[in-house]
């Protein structure tokens, strides 16, 4: 369902528990290469999959605002998705 990159993002946002602009993110993950543009689209990609939603804007400067982002799915939630995907005979209602 995520690619590892999607979901080393998203472990930023449950990590960080809170909304977090592009900006934040690339801040957040200086260990990484990743460049401004690849983070725009991997937000996008998440957005697309209803993984992270749009909080919030913020203002940025005088003439431009950001989108700040939050998860739309916990960890737990992307677990149980993951599980029924990789085993689809699964009922998550029989295990609990």
């Amino acid at each position: 369902m995520f690619s590892r990159i999607e979901l080393e993002v998203l472990g930023t946002f449950w990590r960080e528990q809170r909304c977090l602009t592009k900006h934040d993110i690339v801040e957040l993950t200086r260990d990484k290469t990743w460049k401004p543009n690849s983070v725009d689209y991997i937000l996008k990609t998440l957005f697309a999959k209803k993984a992270i939603e749009v909080a919030e804007y913020r203002k940025t400067d005088v003439k431009h605002f950001s989108r700040a982002y939050k998860a739309a799915i916990t960890p737990e939630a992307y677990i149980a998705l993951h599980l029924t995907e990789v085993v689809p005979s699964l009922s998550l209602a029989g295990v609990f």
